[in-house]
């Protein structure tokens, strides 16, 4: 279960990335928004996918988390000196 959690952070997270790189370059200014940069969608509707796409890699980052959370305490415990 960890193995996919992990490939589906990497995953979701790299395409926030390349929609965000998309949008970066997609043409800005008056009237830019409705014209068809990439794939035939516009600067909003990569905006949506990028907004969706965000949403799901927040889902899974707290999944992430939540399996993991008993080596995260370790962790935060070891760092911080407590029971040492």
């Amino acid at each position: 279960m960890r193995g996919i959690v992990a490939l589906a952070l990497l995953i979701s997270w790299s395409l926030v990335a390349l929609t965000g790189f998309i949008i970066w370059f997609a043409p800005r200014g008056q009237g830019a928004g409705s014209i068809a940069f990439l794939l035939g969608l516009s600067r909003h509707e990569w905006g949506d996918i990028h907004f969706f796409i965000s949403l799901l890699a927040l889902v899974v980052t707290v999944i992430h988390v939540i399996l993991d959370w008993r080596t995260l305490k370790g962790l935060i415990r070891y760092l911080i000196g407590v029971n040492q």
